[in-house]
């Protein structure tokens, strides 16, 4: 009785302590709606940005892959247009990071798509835009690749 007892003692006080150590603090930095509403001024602030002129003016004390960066940005600028809405909105969190990918529909008719990733303390630590890509278009090229 008293070995049973015990045994049961001890596996209870060890699923305990498992519990206990799957429990994580939650990181307010890190609040959901806070990043995303960061997330679409970001997007906001990017389609207002003037990024031919910033390579005209300092392309001199950029980097290379930088110049490359601001010109491929004006050219998506160009072709999209002015931001119209935010279409959809993906958050997800990793242990000491959070990312915020918004779709945003453009007045000329396309998609982009901006990333934005941040650090544990709440700050923007990388970002990209990247036009849409649809699944056909993407299952498109995957079979042309299959093919070839």
């Amino acid at each position: 009785m008293k070995k049973k007892l015990g045994l049961m003692l001890c596996v209870i006080s060890c699923l305990v302590l498992m519990m206990g150590c799957s429990l994580t603090k939650e990181n307010k930095n890190l609040s959901k709606s806070k990043l995303t509403k960061s997330a679409e001024e970001f997007a906001a602030q990017w389609f207002e940005y003037d990024f031919q002129t910033t390579v005209e003016q300092y392309a001199d004390q950029m980097g290379e892959e930088q110049v490359d960066s601001y010109k491929e940005y004006a050219k998506m600028q160009k072709k999209h247009g002015a931001m119209k809405k935010v279409v959809d909105k993906d958050y997800s969190t990793a242990s000491d990071t959070a990312t915020v990918a918004l779709t945003i529909t453009t007045e000329k008719s396309g998609k982009l798509v901006f990333t934005v990733i941040y650090s544990e303390d709440g700050e923007i630590s990388d970002w990209k835009a990247e036009e849409y890509q649809s699944i056909g278009k993407t299952m498109g090229r995957a079979g042309l690749n299959t093919v070839m």
